[in-house]
Order: structure tokens, then C-alpha cells, then sequence
């Protein structure tokens, strides 16, 4: 057999892109109101077209809890979700499906329940392999917030850590994702204003290579650490 991945094998690998401060720049309020406050960050779309067209499956999620907390109707999200998928189609991204978290214990009317699609739930990347076969051994969550990181880290993904300039401080981010280590090129000394580089050290990994992630007192066996 082989020892090189065949395309169908490729075709079920994917990269989960955490949709705010790795794709979007997050508005200061946390949440945009229109399509005009969604800006992209630089160099995002450019991977994710690149990343597409070498194979890789990709997904958005990320939680949104503006709609549980009754500061924007669901119909208002939906709106500006499919408006942020256009403007990606039209960049030739095509996103597999885009999860998004808008139920939570205590929400307002209708959104009054746990949702699995919840940072740091597994839903999300659960129901990618269950409905879409997505083989997550080989496929990455790429994100700038502890709790995405879990999700990858407990769904059995690589994890990428993209580090915030001007935000967060080197000691702040490395507190907040809790050890969690980043690909060679994205860790937390190097800030980047790029995200999209985080994606392509990603597309450029090897299928079984992993990188190293601690969380708590647990840590995962990798055959390619991180410093």
C-alpha cells in the first residue's frame, strides 16, 4: 500500500477557522450589528482560498451569545452570517457549513438550552465527521481564544493558536490558553497581524505530524513538539 495520502483521503481532511479574531476582526461591542462592521482580517481570505483549493475541508464556528443574551434577534445573525459567507464565495471560498453557538442555558425565549455547538463542546467538530466524514486525526482547529482550543483538543484536532497584536500581551495570551502551544510561526512571541499565516502553516503541515497540546494538567503525545 501506498505510503501517500490519496485524494479521498485528502478530501476529508479539514481546518475549523474560529470566525472572530482569526477570520473577522471582532467589533468593540463583541458583536457586529451589520455587514459593515464585519472587516476581514489581512491575509485570511487569501489562505482559506489557497487552503481550499489544495483539498482541505473548511468550516466556521464560533459561539454567539449576542442572540441568547437578547442583544440581537437570530433573524438579525442570520442576515450577517449569510452576508459574511457571500463575501467569501465571491473571494472563490466555499465554506462547508458554518456552526454557530446561539442557544445557552438561561437565554432568552427560544434560546433556552445547551447548545453542543458551544465552545468548549465537541459538536461542532463531531457533527463534521459524523455527517461530512471528516477524519479529525488529520484536520486542525485554528483559533485566538482558550476554549476553541479545547474543543480542537478534546475532538482530537491539531491545535494553531493565533496570538492577538495590541490586544493581549505574550504572558496574557499564553495565560489564557492555558499551555495550549501554537504551530512554529505562530506562537504567542511572534504576534502576527496576519492571521491567515496561521492557516497556512496549517495547509503546509504533514497529515500525521501533531503539535502538542496542554490543558490543565493533561497534555497530548505528539511526534512533532513545539518549543
Amino acid at each position: 500500500m501506498s505510503q501517500f495520502p490519496t485524494l479521498k483521503d485528502l478530501s476529508r481532511r479539514a481546518l475549523f477557522i474560529a470566525r472572530w479574531d482569526v477570520l473577522i476582526e471582532r467589533p468593540e461591542r463583541g458583536f457586529p450589528t451589520s455587514l459593515d462592521e464585519v472587516v476581514f482580517r489581512p491575509g485570511a481570505i487569501d489562505a482559506l482560498f489557497y487552503a481550499g483549493q489544495a483539498g482541505w475541508q473548511l468550516y466556521l464556528f464560533g459561539d454567539e451569545p449576542q442572540v441568547p443574551d437578547g442583544k440581537q434577534s437570530y433573524a438579525q445573525w442570520q442576515a450577517i452570517e449569510a452576508g459574511i459567507l457571500d463575501r467569501l464565495r465571491a473571494q472563490g471560498v466555499k465554506i462547508t457549513r458554518s456552526y454557530a453557538a446561539v442557544d445557552r442555558v438561561g437565554g432568552v425565549e427560544g434560546h433556552d438550552k445547551e447548545s453542543v455547538y458551544a465552545t468548549p463542546n465537541t459538536g461542532v467538530m463531531h457533527h463534521a465527521r459524523q455527517n461530512d466524514g471528516i477524519n479529525l486525526d488529520d484536520s486542525w482547529v485554528v483559533a485566538a481564544d482558550v476554549e476553541s482550543l479545547i474543543s480542537g483538543w478534546r475532538a482530537g484536532c491539531s491545535t494553531a493558536g493565533v496570538a492577538l497584536p495590541r490586544r493581549r500581551t505574550r504572558a496574557t495570551w499564553r495565560r489564557q490558553t492555558a499551555g495550549a502551544h501554537a504551530v512554529e510561526g505562530v506562537r504567542a512571541s511572534r504576534p502576527l497581524d496576519m492571521a491567515g499565516h496561521a492557516v497556512g502553516r496549517c495547509v503546509r503541515m504533514p497529515p500525521n505530524d501533531r503539535v502538542a497540546a496542554r490543558v490543565g494538567d493533561r497534555r497530548l503525545a505528539t511526534n512533532n513538539p513545539v518549543s
